[in-house]
């Protein structure tokens, strides 16, 4: 049930709440949290020319389907996305046409989606509405809402990183000032681009009802945090008093 909205069904660009779809379709698909992939410089090269933001993996580094996914929300690696959908569909085009399918099936009508990491494109589209969608489908996976959920994850041990990596969930350190009052806080993403400014799709908890707020368009880097707190104070508070409000 939409409690408040404002533009939620004009287009924006996502950024990295891209990632949402990303988990999603690699929590579905199967792939043991044990497989391992070895990352290749002709890979990681393109994404540092970008400037994308990575977890930090290393050419020639073997690392776990797991460590790829949380890597993928927790530091919003486009390294990890990158591999994600190699893993799953063979090659970044291919997964794309995959996000697109599910977008579909999801009844996000308003959605098109060029790659794994909403690094910008001008095909590469939203809206709030869609985002929040997404993000409650997302949830419905647990394994998606453990990892959304979860504030620090060590990679796997290898030979670049013996002790593996310690990552820590974004989210989690831009709210670390900005904790709502009337719910508890869980998780969610965070995404940046110069044209789609400051994003953050959240959830948060209260008793058995899950929130969701999207916002998007941020000027300010601490905008979108800001924002949710107070949405979610005010919504709770009135969605408490009249339960009947949208």
């Amino acid at each position: 049930r939409v409690l408040a909205e404002k533009n939620g069904q004009e287009r924006m660009y996502p950024a990295s709440m891209t990632k949402l779809m990303t988990l999603l379709l690699a929590c579905e698909s199967g792939i043991a949290m044990d497989t391992p992939y070895v990352f290749d410089k002709d890979m990681l090269d393109p994404l540092i020319a970008q400037g994308a933001s990575r977890v930090g993996f290393e050419p020639e580094e073997m690392v776990t389907f797991e460590d790829l996914l949380y890597g993928s929300i927790l530091s919003s690696g486009g390294d990890a996305t990158a591999a994600l959908a190699e893993v799953v569909d063979g090659d970044e085009a291919s997964f794309a046409k995959h996000m697109n399918r599910r977008a579909q099936d999801l009844g996000m009508f308003d959605t098109h989606f060029v790659n794994a990491s909403g690094l910008h494109d001008d095909e590469h589209y939203s809206t709030a509405r869609d985002i929040a969608l997404l993000l409650e489908k997302t949830l419905e996976n647990a394994t998606c809402r453990e990892i959304l959920s979860t504030s620090v994850y060590t990679t796997s041990r290898n030979s670049v990183h013996p002790n593996g990596m310690e990552i820590r969930s974004v989210v989690e350190l831009r709210m670390q000032d900005y904790q709502p009052e009337q719910v508890k806080f869980q998780g969610g993403k965070t995404g940046f681009t110069d044209q789609a400014g400051y994003c953050l799709a959240s959830f948060a908890e209260q008793g058995s009802d899950t929130y969701i707020v999207v916002v998007a368009g941020g000027e300010e880097k601490d905008a979108p945090t800001q924002d949710t707190q107070k949405l979610y104070d005010l919504l709770c508070g009135a969605s408490e008093q009249n339960p009947e409000q949208d």
